[in-house]
């Protein structure tokens, strides 16, 4: 456990890039490289040790299993026509929705705050029913034929809609 422990600034750090002096700009840098470091191992401890890691693993392979499916359901969407690409596309969204919300909720669960915590079952259920919905709008999107930006714009849809539901928030009391 020697590499999570606290790293010092170089003791002429000031934190502050007005420096013009070539010397100064060196020690600047130093600065926000460690600042860099310093962000990155905060976050790392958190992960270590405030998560159950065996849930953070699931969180993942359930990441990854999601993101596989919902590719393959979008291909049969694509080259489905009429009524049947609908089909595709809502079974697509449901099953991209369900595992949106499954990685974050199993990888919320992994986190131990160290206070208190539960989970109100209706905003719970409503944070499911949006990531559902917003995964479907940025799928159909993304399947607007003969425009270039479909995907673009749809995964934009997809991904902002996902973080502006507020997944990690919504549910939790």
């Amino acid at each position: 456990m020697g590499a999570l422990r606290a790293i010092r600034p170089p003791a002429t750090c000031k934190f502050t890039r007005t420096s013009t002096v070539t010397a100064s700009v060196r020690r600047d840098r130093k600065c926000f490289r460690h600042r860099g470091i310093a962000k990155m191992l905060k976050i790392y401890n958190c992960i270590a040790t405030e998560h159950d890691l065996r849930l953070v693993a699931l969180a993942a392979f359930i990441c990854v299993l999601a993101s596989v499916t919902a590719i393959n359901l979008l291909r049969h969407a694509r080259r489905s026509a009429g009524h049947m690409r609908n089909v595709w596309l809502a079974v697509s969204a449901i099953s991209t929705g369900f595992g949106i919300w499954a990685t974050h909720f199993i990888a919320m669960l992994a986190f131990a705050p160290g206070i208190p915590s539960g989970y109100n079952i209706a905003l719970t259920i409503l944070s499911l029913v949006a990531a559902i919905l917003l995964t479907g709008m940025g799928l159909a999107v993304s399947l607007i034929p003969n425009w270039r930006l479909g995907p673009w714009i749809g995964g934009a849809i997809v991904a902002g809609g996902i973080a502006a539901n507020a997944l990690h928030r919504n549910g939790r009391v």
